[in-house]
């Protein structure tokens, strides 16, 4: 498969300096923009690609008090970190995203035309188990008590709550799974792209050489990375859609898609519905794609998955800060504040994995549920 890449630049000369009646060459420049796009050229679409982009602005040293000689004279002159428009030359903070195999398996599980919006046999399953919940009581004090009502929110009534009002919805959801159909059975099938994960860090780096000649100094910058991933995922009709044609079969479909029902005998759609019922699978979850990989297979509505591409885009922002300091005696310097940016995408297809486990990142409910368990247990 033939490979394309191109690129562009924009240069940037440094700056004024003169030192031991040395001055800075006219030639003497950076590309303050490098950009670079990779791609793959053939018949088709959605194939692998990716584009890089580096920026860098400000930086620029001016001094007072020098003459040329010795000391030196600087004006707009480019400091030697914002020259560096190159990968290695900051460090970033880490975001832990996951591997594009789970993002993958993610992405197919929500889009999944099968996928149901209330799973009804997995909330008959549970009713008992929410029975037997809402009937204990607070009983051994108010952290206790306090540890076991967040339980009862979480998995009694925060779902059951969603799963009435989706039932409200329920011919609005079945419209648009109709929808769905028609969709999967046109000429290009059914497509569709999905957020998967949004994550961002900011902190200050470690103290590192900002410049060097004509004067030495060391500096922190604020460093911020942002990263957003998206799942393109596309459906097919297992079959020749011509039974799929028929809108009484179409919203016959719907309707048990939506609602989770199967088709009367053991097969994936049975299992996940088990699988939802089981008193810890939300654990299970947090920390494998077992769960994901399960819905994938739900078939109530014949779809295979054609495709799954991921989609990332990273921005990485490093600003020093305006710094002011003294070269020598009775000369000082000044710098403007510098930015530098180095943005990318890329495209990325990818076969959704087994099951597998990942390290689970926790957001505040979910380390709310694990303290309750916790507190729970501990104050039997």
């Amino acid at each position: 498969m033939p490979t394309r890449t191109r690129t562009r630049s924009q240069w940037r000369q440094r700056g004024y300096c003169k030192w031991h009646d040395v001055e800075t060459s006219p030639s003497t420049g950076f590309d303050y923009v490098s950009e670079t796009c990779v791609d793959e050229v053939y018949e088709g679409d959605n194939h692998p690609f990716s584009v890089t982009r580096f920026t860098s602005e400000g930086g620029l040293m001016s001094t007072t008090g020098g003459s040329g000689g010795i000391t030196p004279i600087c004006v707009d002159y480019t400091i030697d970190q914002m020259m560096r428009t190159y990968p290695s030359a900051w460090a970033w903070p880490s975001l832990g995203t996951l591997s594009n195999s789970v993002y993958a398996t993610k992405a197919a599980a929500r889009t999944n035309p099968s996928r149901p919006i209330v799973d009804v046999p997995a909330l008959l399953l549970e009713l008992g188990d929410l029975a037997l919940l809402l009937k204990n009581t607070i009983g051994d004090g108010v952290i206790k008590g306090a540890a076991r009502n967040n339980l009862r929110y979480q998995f009694g009534i925060n779902p059951l709550v969603s799963d009435i009002v989706k039932l409200i919805n329920f011919n609005e959801h079945v419209e648009r799974r109709v929808k769905v159909i028609k969709k999967l059975i046109d000429t290009t099938g059914y497509r569709r792209t999905v957020l998967l994960d949004k994550r961002s860090a900011c902190d200050w780096s470690d103290y590192i050489q900002v410049q060097s000649n004509p004067n030495t100094y060391n500096d922190r910058y604020e460093r911020r990375v942002t990263s957003e991933v998206k799942g393109h995922v596309r459906w097919k009709p297992t079959h020749a859609p011509t039974h799929l044609l028929s809108p009484e079969v179409q919203r016959s479909l719907a309707r048990r898609a939506v609602l989770g029902i199967g088709r009367g005998r053991v097969s994936f759609d049975t299992l996940a519905s088990l699988y939802e019922a089981m008193p810890w699978s939300w654990l299970i979850d947090w920390c494998t794609t077992l769960g994901d990989y399960l819905s994938i297979q739900r078939n109530v509505i014949p779809a295979t998955l054609s495709s799954v591409t991921i989609i990332k885009d990273t921005r990485r922002h490093a600003r020093l800060p305006r710094q002011t300091g003294t070269v020598a005696e009775g000369v000082t310097f000044v710098t403007t504040e510098g930015h530098y940016i180095r943005e990318e995408r890329t495209r990325t297809p990818v076969v959704p994995s087994l099951p597998t486990a990942h390290f689970p990142f926790l957001s505040g409910s979910q380390m709310g549920i694990v303290a309750s368990l916790y507190i729970a247990k501990a104050r039997r």
